[in-house]
C-alpha cells in the first residue's frame, strides 16, 4: 500500500513538532575597540642658520634658528625661544631676551638682534643662546652658539686743521691752525660715520704718538715734520683694528708748505 501524504504534511513534518521553536544562528560578540597608540614624541635638534645680513655695525640684524628632527626633517608650528648675550670684557655682560618666534614652513624662527640696544661699547663676543620646550610630539631641544661679527670697513681722512676754518675767521685762528691736522676715522661704507673712541697710531719720521677720536671720529695732531721745502711728510697714520671694525692706515702723506 502506498502512502501519499498531502502538502500540509510535508510542509508541517518539515517545520518539526508543534510548538517547537526555531534555532537562531549565534551572533559573534562585539570586541572593545582598543584606542589608538599615539606618535612617539620625535627628538629634535636646533641649529643656527647663517645671516645674509643686513648688518647694524658688523652684527646681524636678525639671526635664525632651524628645528629639525635627528633625521633632518624640518618641523614647523613649535614656539622656539632666544636670548642673545653680549659680552664686554671679563666682568660684564648685557643679555637681552629675544622673545618667542613660532617655526615657519621650513623650520625657521628668525629674531630681531636688536644689538642697537647696547650702545656704542663694542662687545668682545657675542653668544645666542636658544631652546624648543617640547610638545606632544616633539622633544625639546637647546643650544648655543657664538655669533659671528663681520668687521665693518674703515677709512681714514687726513686735511689741515686751516681747511676746516669757517670763512671769515680771525688771523689768530688761522695762525694757531697753522701746521695742524684733522685726522677723521669713518666706517668705509655708506656715508662714512665717524666712529668715537677709536685708537689711532700717529707715525712721525723717528716716533709714534697713540691717540684716541672724539665723539665725532676726529683728533687733531700737532707736529707735522717737514720733509723738504715745499711739502710736509706725514709718515703714516694707522687703525689698528677693533672688534667690529677692519683696519686701515694711510701713508706718504704730502701737503703744501704753509698748511
Amino acid at each position: 500500500m502506498s502512502l501519499r501524504l498531502s502538502s500540509f504534511a510535508v510542509v508541517a513534518l518539515l517545520a518539526g513538532p508543534a510548538g517547537a521553536q526555531q534555532v537562531q544562528p549565534t551572533q559573534p560578540k562585539a570586541q572593545p575597540v582598543k584606542p589608538a597608540t599615539p606618535p612617539l614624541a620625535q627628538a629634535t635638534k636646533l641649529t643656527v642658520v647663517p645671516s645674509a645680513g643686513p648688518y647694524y655695525r658688523g652684527i646681524p640684524d636678525r639671526v635664525r634658528v632651524r628645528l629639525t628632527n635627528t633625521a633632518g626633517a624640518t618641523i614647523a608650528g613649535k614656539r622656539v625661544n632666544a636670548t642673545v648675550t653680549y659680552g664686554f670684557g671679563p666682568q660684564r655682560e648685557e643679555r637681552l631676551d629675544l622673545g618667542t618666534v613660532v617655526s615657519n614652513e621650513v623650520g625657521i624662527a628668525s629674531f630681531t638682534s636688536h644689538f642697537q640696544l647696547i650702545g656704542t661699547v663694542e662687545p668682545t663676543f657675542i653668544r645666542l643662546s636658544y631652546r624648543f620646550d617640547g610638545d606632544a610630539t616633539a622633544n625639546a631641544s637647546q643650544g648655543e652658539s657664538p655669533i659671528n661679527i663681520q668687521k665693518q670697513p674703515t677709512k681714514l681722512e687726513l686735511v689741515p686743521l686751516a681747511s676746516t676754518l669757517p670763512p671769515g675767521s680771525p688771523p689768530s685762528s688761522i695762525a694757531e691752525a697753522k701746521g695742524k691736522f684733522v685726522v677723521t676715522l669713518r666706517r668705509g661704507i655708506g656715508a662714512g660715520e665717524p666712529l668715537g673712541g677709536q685708537r689711532v697710531l700717529f707715525t712721525f719720521i723717528g716716533s709714534s704718538d697713540e691717540r684716541v677720536t672724539d665723539s665725532s671720529g676726529k683728533i687733531v695732531v700737532n707736529g707735522i715734520i717737514p720733509s723738504g721745502q715745499n711739502d710736509y711728510r706725514f709718515q703714516r697714520v694707522t687703525f689698528g683694528a677693533s672688534n667690529l671694525y677692519a683696519n686701515t692706515h694711510l701713508e706718504n702723506l704730502t701737503f703744501p708748505a704753509g698748511s
